[in-house]
């Protein structure tokens, strides 16, 4: 169900880059590399250059219900490395699912697009450009959300579709070409 993602120019996600502190625990090197590609494959490498996060831990939160969290006044982001085996795995229609990280398959991948979501929130607070699209979009009649989570509130919206674009591009375009054009334009903004 993952759509393949050009990543040609986007470089891959570094400490020091892109996050000024890097904090893994529970997952191994391996699986770390391979969450952290998810800035990678939703572009956002250029634009965290610019706009790096303070802190990006990957450890066990609290709440195994809980999949990541951004918190927008220290631009710290934490992804639950002791996720439910409930948040992944799941087999919902499009609009219907809880989360587009639920889509999948293994831990690894929920935590990867849990990664494309959460900053998804440091690009609202950090980018002007995506405020703005976000909330058009999400005002827009013909908006159809992704996901149940996508219905909350336009910041969800806008964090959910940038996900759903990532890794479900078809999906997404069929089910919500308002979204779609969302982050074609946010894109646009982000380019050099």
């Amino acid at each position: 169900m993952t759509d393949p993602q050009p990543e040609a120019h986007y470089e891959q996600f570094q400490e020091g880059k892109h996050v000024d502190d890097l904090n893994v625990e529970d997952v191994s090197l391996t699986q770390a590399r391979f969450i952290l590609r998810g800035a990678t494959q939703a572009r956002l490498t250029d634009f965290l250059t610019d706009h790096p996060q303070a802190a990006l831990a990957l450890h066990a939160l609290p709440s195994r219900f809980t999949t990541g969290q951004y918190i927008p006044d220290t631009r710290a982001l934490e992804l639950n490395t002791a996720r439910a085996g409930a948040t992944f795995g799941r087999t919902e229609p499009i609009g219907r699912v809880a989360a587009v990280s639920a889509w999948g398959t293994t831990k690894e991948e929920a935590m990867q697009m849990s990664f494309v979501h959460e900053l998804g929130h440091h690009l609202l607070e950090q980018h002007p450009p995506a405020f703005e699209l976000a909330l058009a979009a999400a005002r827009h009649p013909e908006v159809s959300p992704v996901s149940l989570r996508a219905r909350f509130d336009w910041q969800e919206y806008s964090c959910e579709t940038l996900t759903g674009f990532t890794f479900f591009r078809t999906e997404l375009v069929r089910h919500d070409p308002v979204g779609h054009k969302m982050v074609q334009e946010l894109h646009a903004t982000l380019r050099r």
